[in-house]
């Protein structure tokens, strides 16, 4: 809710403002044009996969990985982690042997 929904985000370094990039286009491909299956919220964590592999911290914690490299392209790559917990009924398992 801090941050409007624009082309670009500004923030107090490049890896900040491409993660608060990342996160809100994921918002808005869930929730606008529905073109994003699977949910987003503050429940996930998020990685930063290029231009430097880092941990992963908890959606709008601070501080995420401050790197002094910038990206020599331009580019961030983000992976957005979420809780996913998945049970099979045992009805579906034993019909398979049957």
């Amino acid at each position: 809710p801090l941050y409007p929904r624009q082309m670009r985000t500004r923030g107090p370094t490049q890896v900040l403002a491409s993660a608060v990039a990342a996160y809100r286009s994921m918002s808005v491909a869930r929730t606008d044009t529905l073109t994003f299956p699977f949910p987003v919220g503050t429940d996930g964590k998020m990685q930063q996969a290029y231009p430097l592999v880092s941990f992963c911290g908890k959606v709008g914690a601070t501080p995420l990985p401050l790197t002094t490299h910038p990206s020599p392209d331009g580019a961030m790559g983000w992976i957005y982690w979420r809780p996913v917990s998945c049970c099979i009924p045992f009805s579906v398992v034993d019909n398979c042997f049957r």
